[in-house]
C-alpha cells in the first residue's frame, strides 16, 4: 500500500531515533498524508513492517492518539476542544 517512497521516508525517521518504536508518530504522519489524510489497516501493516513491529501495536498507539485518522475525512476537519485547558482560555466565548 505504501510506496517506496514513503517508506524511505519512515527509514529516515527511524535513523534519527535510538529505539525504531520512536519513530512511530511521524512514521504514521508519513502513512497518513500519503493515504490521503487517515490510515487505512493496509499502511498499518506496512508502518509495523518498516519499523519491524507489529501491527496491532501500530493500531493501539493510532486508538489512543486523536491526531490519526481512522477513517476517510472531508476536507476540511473541524476539531472543537473540549478540555479544561481550552475552557480556562475561554473556550465557551
Amino acid at each position: 500500500m505504501l510506496s517506496e517512497k514513503a517508506k524511505e521516508a519512515i527509514r529516515q525517521q527511524m535513523a534519527r531515533y535510538p529505539n525504531s518504536r520512536s519513530a512511530l508518530g511521524p512514521a504514521l504522519y508519513i502513512a497518513q498524508e500519503e493515504c490521503g489524510g487517515w490510515v487505512p489497516h493496509e499502511a498499518v501493516k506496512d508502518v509495523a513492517e518498516v519499523l519491524g513491529m507489529e501491527a496491532a501495536d501500530v493500531q493501539s498507539t493510532m486508538s489512543f492518539y486523536v491526531m490519526y485518522n481512522k477513517a476517510p475525512v472531508g476536507k476540511y476537519l473541524l476539531e472543537v476542544c473540549h478540555n479544561v485547558s481550552c475552557a480556562l482560555l475561554g473556550a465557551d466565548r
